[in-house]
């Protein structure tokens, strides 16, 4: 028995295997990309060539890290209410007695 059949008989991956390190920096631009454009995380991932768990996996990571937020990209605007809106707000509603 040649070498390559014994090698393929124990199930050894023949190849050049790809292991990349990414910084976290690079994870969360990856990460932050997604919908930008309205691209999804299947695109990304494949832009990047890594796999969509991978994005999620990242995700999970940086915010346990504390580097990343789902509210991150979330934009507030500013209200302004009337006044006379604002205070029949506040006002507590009052029901008759025995209509509940």
């Amino acid at each position: 028995m040649s070498q390559a059949q014994r090698r393929a008989m124990r199930g050894e991956i023949l190849g050049v295997e790809r292991r990349r390190f990414w910084h976290d920096d690079e994870k969360l631009e990856i990460v932050m990309s997604v919908g930008v454009g309205g691209a999804s995380v299947t695109q990304v991932a494949q832009r990047h060539e890594i796999r969509r768990q991978q994005i999620y996996a990242w995700r999970h990571d940086l915010k346990k890290k504390g580097l990343w937020s789902p509210d991150a990209g979330v934009l507030f605007y500013p209200l302004d209410v009337p006044v006379a809106a604002a205070a029949l707000v506040a006002q507590p509603l009052s029901l008759p007695c025995g209509s509940i």
